[in-house]
């Protein structure tokens, strides 16, 4: 707590004021003309005395005599004023000067001054008074500061006290200090679902959990929503992933809310003083950084490399650099990945990917600059120019004439109140059959806004175009809206499909997904086949098409045209040889 306070054990007296000067020489006017009566009695007047008879017994004790000179009863009456002058400074005078400089102290917001005490009775009320504000003060601001350093959701400490405090101990203390900031996964797609009270107590639960779990943090902060921050004193000079599994240890027992039990996980960047930097700002933006390559890189955690902030500031560049690529034909291109039918073993449907043909940086995949277009905002543009592109693709290419052509969409594309009113209008334009293109939508895309995604979604089914969810099986999923989506695909993820091998869990989770889909009326795609064993599970689960390295990678126009040519010469003999899962090639099977 940073204090303003006024030493008054040490300091000197204050020098009175020209006000308090004026009120000492009218004390010390009052005091001489309370003497002027008795300098009347006792000065001789004329060479006549007054009779000592007729005074009072202490006056005539004061008389002087023949021979004594008139200066004494003088010096008698300025000796009484000057007491008389003292008792009104200090009952009077010290106490007002005191009571201004506590009032200058107020108006200055210094609160730390020790309260007077006087026994004068006006004087004292006044002084009360001011003790009373003075009290008053220094609790609004006790209250104001703990407004000003704690997050009152949590009742952990905030941004501001975290950069105060660690810069702080980053002066007094240069050992090894750790930084970890951490995400709570999903967390918005979890309030969008449960609702904001519900995400109002996780965050509750999780601030006590984290303040109960860490006791060893020097200090622990709620930065934003659902982004933590804690620093640790590294004296037992610990590798910096042990405080991020810290961290994920403190999430691993799953949070109860609504009476169910609900799994939670969370993303780590890590950096390190005095490597990482030397200032609490520095140690959160480099932590920040590691944080968010964490998550795009799907890791729990990530501890800070130079090399990251040099790619962290080459991607401001990508702004202006992806506007001009939108402008400029050519340097953003469709590449395509072809599905495989399992029933025909033929190609009739493929996935377009964005890639970017920079002039200086050569090919970058979209893992670099979508989510970065997506915090600009240019994804709407990205995603428009696909759909249009693979219209146009459709329209004028003759190996893909009759192909259904998938195209990702974002989940801000879906919260867009125009979207769908933009796709309709390039299918018109395009004079495309609508169930020829396909959109894309990620699960955990679908599930943030579902009713505005519903809404959507209801607007471009009723065009006949064609809809599929993505990546299915990779987030948390509701039932309760999947049903009730307009969907025509169900796209299994391909963590799913990973390793998948006969009479395991894994072909359980596969057959319980597949029937799942067929069910609802959906076809089923499962994604990321790369190998002969995965493929031969799916084909005993009876999936409707597969889509992975096994079949092809995403590949440019051309190539694609040569491959289906190549592919569809073979069409009988490649699909009777996957059908037997005879030990083949998979290059000939994908006809390369």
């Amino acid at each position: 707590m940073v204090e303003n306070s006024v030493n008054n054990t040490a300091a000197p007296q204050p020098i009175p004021s020209r006000q308090g000067l004026i009120l000492i020489a009218c004390g010390f006017a009052l005091a001489i003309s309370m003497q002027i009566p008795l300098l009347l009695m006792l000065l001789p007047k004329q060479g006549a005395f007054p009779s000592l008879e007729s005074l009072p017994v202490w006056l005539a004790n004061l008389a002087p005599s023949a021979a004594d000179q008139p200066w004494t009863p003088l010096s008698i009456a300025m000796l009484s004023s000057f007491f008389i002058t003292l008792l009104f400074a200090r009952q009077v005078v010290q106490p007002i000067e005191q009571l201004t400089e506590i009032t200058r102290a107020l108006t200055g917001q210094r609160y730390s001054l020790t309260p007077s005490r006087f026994k004068t009775p006006a004087v004292g009320a006044l002084s009360k008074a001011c003790n009373e504000l003075l009290e008053s003060l220094k609790q609004q601001q006790t209250e104001h500061e703990n407004l000003a350093y704690v997050d009152p959701m949590t009742g952990l400490h905030n941004r501001a006290f975290f950069v105060k405090e660690i810069d702080r101990i980053l002066q007094d203390d240069f050992h090894e200090l750790v930084v970890v900031v951490w995400d709570i996964d999903r967390f918005k797609s979890l309030n969008n679902v449960l609702g904001f009270a519900a995400g109002d107590y996780l965050l509750r639960a999780l601030g006590i959990r984290f303040n109960a779990s860490m006791k060893g943090a020097r200090v622990l902060a709620r930065l934003s929503s659902n982004t933590f921050i804690a620093a640790f004193s590294n004296e037992a000079l610990q590798a910096p992933e042990h405080y991020a599994e810290m961290v994920i240890s403190a999430m691993a027992e799953p949070v109860r809310i609504y009476g169910q039990p609900l799994d939670l996980s969370a993303t780590c960047g890590i950096a390190c003083a005095p490597m990482d930097g030397s200032s609490a700002a520095d140690l959160m933006r480099r932590a920040e950084i590691a944080q968010s390559i964490a998550r795009h890189s799907r890791l729990r955690w990530l501890a800070f490399k130079n090399h990251f902030e040099i790619q962290s500031t080459s991607r401001l560049t990508m702004l202006s650099e992806l506007r001009a690529a939108l402008q400029c034909r050519g340097q953003l291109q469709l590449y395509l990945q072809p599905k495989l039918n399992m029933s025909t073993g033929t190609i009739e449907q493929a996935e377009a990917l964005v890639r970017w043909q920079h002039p200086q940086r050569g090919l970058i995949y979209p893992g670099e600059f979508i989510p970065f277009a997506e915090q600009t905002g240019r994804i709407h543009e990205i995603t428009l120019w696909a759909i249009e592109e693979a219209l146009l693709l459709i329209q004028s290419v003759a190996e893909i004439k009759d192909t259904r052509i998938s195209v990702n969409v974002s989940a801000l594309d879906l919260h867009q109140p125009d979207f769908a009113d933009k796709v309709i209008a390039l299918l018109h334009n395009s004079k495309v059959d609508p169930s020829l293109l396909c959109l894309e939508i990620t699960e955990s895309n679908a599930m943030e806004d579902p009713d505005r995604v519903l809404e959507t979604l209801n607007r471009l089914h009723e065009h006949r175009i064609y809809l599929a969810i993505d990546d299915f099986g990779a987030g948390y999923s509701s039932l309760a809206y999947m049903k009730r989506f307009p969907v025509d695909e169900l796209k299994i993820d391909r963590t799913l499909v990973s390793g998948a091998r006969r009479n395991t869990d894994s072909e359980t989770i596969l057959r319980c997904t597949i029937e799942l889909g067929h069910h609802m009326g959906m076809l089923v795609t499962a994604e990321g086949v790369e190998t002969l064993e995965e493929y031969g599970v799916l084909q005993h689960l009876a999936v409707d098409h597969i889509q992975g390295f096994l079949v092809s990678k995403a590949i440019p126009l051309e190539q694609y045209k040569l491959f289906c040519h190549a592919f569809n010469k073979r069409q009988l003999q490649a699909a009777g040889a996957l059908f037997s899962m005879a030990p083949i090639d998979p290059v000939v099977v994908v006809g390369h």
